[in-house]
Formats: structure tokens, C-alpha cells, sequence
């Protein structure tokens, strides 16, 4: 018999509902256990998870690091995916692998490309990936200037900040 994976969720976004349920349905009817943690204890994914808890605040990088290393040993985590503190995890990733977990993240070259937008955009564009249009502006003028030209060409514009997350859509 095989034995069920399981997979921890950190701080994901509330629409990775839809992704633990394909996790559970899977093509190989693996069964598979979901812990998910999360600092919003009205977090839809604390809901979907088998396993759920809120994470403790105001860690540092370096403090997340041995959290998540406890977690994941004390829970027998078999695959983490995170995305809270993903640059210190994956940096990590050789202790992660020694207490049995695999980190299901990109590289660490690759997170930090990802964590600016625009650099991002500039390197998937670089190898010929199609980006939506973009600007990045720093004053009111710019922004002006390029919700203009979006919706001269038929877009509505999306206003997110160059890293973190979220967004907003114009009217």
C-alpha cells in the first residue's frame, strides 16, 4: 500500500482552493493530507485544509526558516510549497531535504527574479515569453499616460505594485 503524502500550504492565496482539490484528485488517487497555516484565521485554504493553524507573527526570515523546519518535522511534512518567506525556504533547502520534506519552489535565482514584477517581466520577455502590457510609473503624469494608452487599445488597467501582491482594476 502506499503510504499519503503530505503537503503543507503556507500563506497561499484563497483561490489555492481549487488547487488542493485537484492535489486530492489526483490521476493516481494518491491519497494526500493538506496542512495549511496561514496569519488570517478566516482564510478560505484554513477551512479546505485536513490540518490547518495560525502561524505566529512578526518572524524573521531566519525565524520562519526554523518554524517551518519544526513544522514540517514534527507534522512528517513530505512536500512544502511556500510562499511566505520563500527566498529564506529555499535557501534552506538542503535542511528541509534532511528532515524528509521536499520544497516545491523554483530556485533561488528564480524567486528573486520574481519578486519585482517588472524584472520579471523583463526576463520572461528577454527569452521571448508574451507579457500583457505593462508600464511601471513613479508619478501621477505616468500613470495618467499609460491608463490612456491602455484603454485606447481596448484594455482596462490593472494598477499592482511592483512586488508583494494585489491589484486593482480601473474602471
Amino acid at each position: 500500500m502506499v503510504s499519503r503524502v503530505r503537503v503543507w500550504l503556507n500563506r497561499t492565496y484563497a483561490e489555492n482552493v481549487f488547487f488542493m482539490d485537484q492535489l486530492r484528485r489526483n490521476p493516481s488517487d494518491r491519497a494526500v493530507e493538506i496542512h495549511a497555516t496561514h496569519g488570517d484565521p478566516d482564510s478560505p485554504v484554513l477551512a479546505a485544509a485536513d490540518t490547518a493553524e495560525l502561524e505566529p507573527e512578526g518572524l524573521s526570515p531566519a525565524g520562519y526558516v526554523e518554524y517551518a523546519l519544526n513544522q514540517c518535522a514534527r507534522r512528517g511534512i513530505d512536500v512544502f510549497v511556500p510562499r511566505l518567506h520563500q527566498s529564506a525556504v529555499v535557501a534552506h533547502r538542503a535542511e528541509f531535504e534532511a528532515v524528509g520534506t521536499a520544497v516545491l519552489a523554483p530556485p533561488p535565482e528564480a524567486v528573486a527574479v520574481f519578486q519585482d514584477k517588472v524584472i520579471a517581466y523583463e526576463a520572461v520577455q528577454a527569452i521571448g515569453v508574451p507579457v500583457p502590457p505593462w508600464w511601471r510609473v513613479r508619478s501621477e503624469d505616468e500613470l495618467v499616460a499609460a491608463v490612456e494608452e491602455l484603454e485606447a487599445d481596448g484594455h482596462r488597467a490593472c494598477f499592482k505594485p511592483a512586488s508583494g501582491r494585489a491589484g486593482w482594476a480601473s474602471a
